[in-house]
């Protein structure tokens, strides 16, 4: 676990990504978001039962011809920046200006939008950054047509390297499958990385109920805050994706295979274990902080009730020293030498027996 700092002050860069397609046309392409990857990367697998081919391209001049019923192809795209890349992309596709245009931006919502030429998915891919032990969010935006898929990532992720070992492997089902179910295989990657995740969390959770009962650290505050912060910005990502799913598994089209739909309804439900997960953690969390101010709480009243203890034993104390006084000689109104210690030795056993009655009682 890092060491949590202060959170600083709120960042508005969400208010300039949206200024920066306020005012624009309806389709007018822009990117908005963060930069997160230097250079673009255009990708193509072609593939069939028989053969795979992979290759770094740089235009759509360059994408390999598909030869329908017999190879499949795969186009991926990491960094959004490009524009010019992706507009091109559209257009040698026939892709709505208005789908180009959430692509790029990468505060959409996950989104399913079917037409007749292609279904067109946006989910968003979560997974923990081993390096800065926090949460990063992707986007992750998916058009399946006939034969062919096309990938669009904010960068470069590891996870859809299962999917791309599959296909390098030749009795694999997604090689002899079609596109429908390589589409399922990389959506299926994501949310079995949300389960990851949530399980991740869970057992960050676990420590800190722990330290939390053992009152062993001064800045659990801090840690559940910090927790409940990222858990929120997780269930926003997480949450929208339930429909998703259930809409591509409940499909009914040319473009989803009778063989792919069961997958796609098993990946439904793996995905709402994912967002219950998410929100079972995240009302841990909140018992948690429940829990750390009921213990605040009785730590002041154990504070509060040992000053009251103090009090209430210097009470009569007070009282008597402020009757006789202890600015002479000998006590006034007593010639007796040792009064003094008299007043003294009362004192004391005032004390001993209002102790001895507080702890009768349980009082501390």
């Amino acid at each position: 676990m890092k060491k949590i700092k202060l959170l600083p002050k709120p960042d508005l860069g969400f208010l300039k990504a949206f200024n920066i397609g306020q005012g624009l046309a309806p389709g007018e392409l822009v990117f908005i978001g963060e930069r997160k990857q230097s250079q673009t990367r255009f990708t193509a697998r072609v593939y069939s039962e028989d053969s795979y081919e992979e290759k770094d391209i740089k235009s759509v001049s360059e994408i390999p011809v598909v030869i329908p019923g017999q190879t499949k192809l795969w186009l991926n795209v990491d960094g959004l920046h490009d524009i010019k890349l992706i507009r091109e992309i559209g257009g040698v596709y026939g892709v709505h200006e208005l789908v180009l245009e959430d692509i790029l931006n990468t505060d959409q919502r996950a989104k399913v939008d079917i037409s007749e030429d292609y279904i067109f998915t946006i989910l968003k891919m979560v997974h923990y950054n081993q390096q800065t032990d926090e949460a990063d969010v992707d986007q992750f935006s998916m058009i399946l047509m006939s034969d062919i898929v096309i990938t669009f990532q904010e960068r470069h992720s590891e996870l859809l390297q299962p999917v791309v070992e599959r296909l390098t492997t030749r009795k694999k089902r997604v090689r002899e499958a079609g596109v429908d179910f390589l589409a399922y295989s990389l959506l299926d990657a994501i949310v079995e990385e949300y389960l990851s995740v949530g399980a991740y969390i869970e057992s960050r959770v676990d420590r800190l109920e722990e330290d939390v009962l053992k009152h062993r650290q001064k800045d659990i505050l801090e840690r559940i805050n910090y927790n409940q912060i990222e858990l929120n910005v997780i269930r926003k990502s997480i949450k929208p994706c339930k429909e998703t799913l259930h809409r591509l598994a409940t499909y009914e089209g040319d473009f989803i295979s009778e063989e792919t739909e069961p997958y796609l309804k098993d990946l439904e439900e793996l995905g709402e274990r994912a967002f219950d997960s998410i929100v079972n953690n995240k009302n841990a969390i909140a018992e948690l902080l429940n829990v750390y101010s009921t213990h605040v709480n009785n730590k002041l009243n154990d504070v509060m009730k040992v000053l009251t203890i103090f009090s209430a034993v210097f009470i009569p104390l007070t009282f008597i020293a402020g009757i006789y006084g202890t600015n002479f000689e000998y006590i006034p109104q007593l010639g007796f030498r040792y009064s003094f210690y008299i007043m003294l030795a009362v004192m004391f056993v005032i004390v001993v027996t209002m102790l001895y009655y507080f702890k009768r009682k349980n009082w501390f």
